[in-house]
């Protein structure tokens, strides 16, 4: 089996991205002159209720593309245990944001060959910083195959260096870098909780992995 591995993986392409823990280090180094944030996938009460970060942040409090989904709660005098952390499937919000946000782009995203529900062979490797090396699925989408209940692809770019994310595996998050003309669709369409990343923000490993 490990010999099958070596032979597949020279055949492999390889994500380029950051070495280090920033948010940035997520995204694709094809993209990174664009301006970086962090979305954020709610979470969910034992009542199955889903609940925006932004529920537990005051008004007056600045809300960091650093923050940990343990310090929120903490903060908010919350109890984790009477949540779920996200995992990466779309709720109906969040994947109507990401529809706007992507627009009349054509995609190319890669999704962890983990999932019990992939099928086709792995054609990518990436290492970040929270994990070994993976090995993803390569697929093309448009807006329209962003749909609610679905997996969220962990790594998404266009081909033209317009837009790009990045995620953990069972992401709770995820590191977004937009064009300009992008940013209302990131921060303004009410639908994504979303906040700008600074450059020395780090990305904390995701609660749902």
């Amino acid at each position: 089996m490990g010999n099958a591995d070596d032979r597949r993986r020279k055949h492999m392409k390889t994500l380029e991205l950051g070495t280090g823990a920033l948010v940035s280090d997520l995204i694709p180094r094809s993209h990174a002159h664009l301006r970086i944030g962090r979305v954020f996938f709610p979470f969910e009460t034992k009542t199955g209720e889903l609940v925006p970060w932004t529920r537990f942040i005051p008004a007056d409090r600045a809300f960091s593309a650093s923050t940990t989904w343990h310090e929120l709660l903490d903060s908010a005098g919350q109890d984790a245990a009477n949540f779920n952390a996200a995992s990466g499937q779309l709720d109906q919000r969040t994947a109507e944001g990401l529809r706007q946000l992507v627009g009349d782009l054509t995609m190319t995203g890669l999704r962890w060959r983990g999932y019990g529900h992939e099928t086709g062979e792995p054609d990518y490797l990436a290492t970040t910083w929270s994990n070994a090396e993976e090995w993803y699925i390569s697929f093309r989408f448009t807006a329209a195959d962003l749909q609610t209940g679905m997996q969220v692809p962990e790594f998404a770019s266009d081909d033209d260096g317009r837009l790009a994310w990045g995620g953990f595996l069972y992401p709770d998050s995820l590191a977004v870098a937009v064009e300009p003309e992008r940013l209302g669709a990131l921060y303004g369409s009410g639908l994504l909780t979303a906040t700008g990343a600074r450059p020395d923000d780090t990305m904390p490993p995701s609660s749902g992995d």
